[in-house]
């Protein structure tokens, strides 16, 4: 199972996988349904594209409640600790720790801004990544004795 977590994904999985939502349904927190996505996956693919970057991921975050902190060597730490594959590691690493943030208000996108530390509440991996960090009297000694 732990082997899914390594595997490559391809334009045409992920097209696959909006595809099979309803196109009524809201399959997240943002409220948005997933006719939306659906008809503006070409455009941020477009969009993507004209950026020449090669590793991607779309993602929403809630940042209302933009607070509790987690230091990302300790994530790395715990992630290791509980077996996820090197790549699966580097990939969650690459999504805490170097993630852009452009803004869209009043219609005018904002200059691109880098997060600078930890994971903040409402960011899609924080409830997984909390629990593994919150389990303490499991995961903590072990760690810190590695």
């Amino acid at each position: 199972m732990v082997s899914l977590l390594d595997a490559l994904f391809t334009e045409d999985k992920i097209r696959e996988a909006l595809f099979h939502l309803f196109r009524d349904k809201a399959p997240g927190l943002d409220g948005l349904n997933a006719f939306f996505s659906q008809e503006k996956l070409d455009y941020f693919w477009v969009r993507f594209l004209k950026k020449g970057k090669l590793g991607w991921a779309f993602l929403k975050l809630d940042m209302e409640k933009a607070f509790n902190r987690v230091e990302w060597s300790f994530v790395e730490a715990i992630l290791k600790y509980v077996g996820f594959p090197l790549r699966f590691i580097t990939l969650v690493l690459r999504c805490i720790s170097s993630v852009s943030f452009e803004l869209l208000v009043n219609g005018c996108l904002s200059e691109s801004f880098n997060s600078t530390r930890g994971i903040r509440q409402g960011d899609p991996l924080s409830p997984y990544l909390f629990l593994m960090v919150a389990d303490r009297d499991f995961l903590l000694p072990s760690v810190l004795r590695n």
